[in-house]
């Protein structure tokens, strides 16, 4: 029973953790219709494992040197990016990433156009 309550309390608290991201310019960005088409063409991207999170795919598909945070995250030996950064650094990242994400999005929207 105990056993059970826990669980509960366990998966309550990873759909919350997920439910808001601490990175919302670049997720909002990201989630896209138009941003997932294109990001889930790339073979990057295809390579990161599926049973992650879309927002932590994206996250490791703009900053590859958090794969193993988020490989640690998933698998529960490891924190939030808000319990490891603090939130001057993690606003910071978020626009770092979001301005990666559009330069992105804009190659990718040239290189279309020129085939089209």
């Amino acid at each position: 029973m105990l056993q059970h309550r826990m669980t509960l309390i366990m998966t309550t608290m990873l759909v919350e953790s997920y439910s808001e991201s601490c990175l919302p310019k670049t997720v909002k960005l990201g989630r896209t219709r138009h941003s997932k088409k294109l990001i889930k063409s790339e073979p990057k991207f295809s390579e990161l494992p599926e049973e992650w999170e879309y927002d932590d795919r994206l996250l490791a598909f703009l900053a590859p040197c958090f794969k193993e945070d988020i490989e640690n995250y998933v698998s529960g030996s490891g924190d939030e990016m808000v319990n490891m950064f603090t939130e001057t650094q993690i606003k910071a990242l978020d626009r770092e990433l979001s301005n990666i994400l559009k330069v992105y999005l804009k190659q990718k929207a040239r290189i279309y156009s020129h085939l089209n």
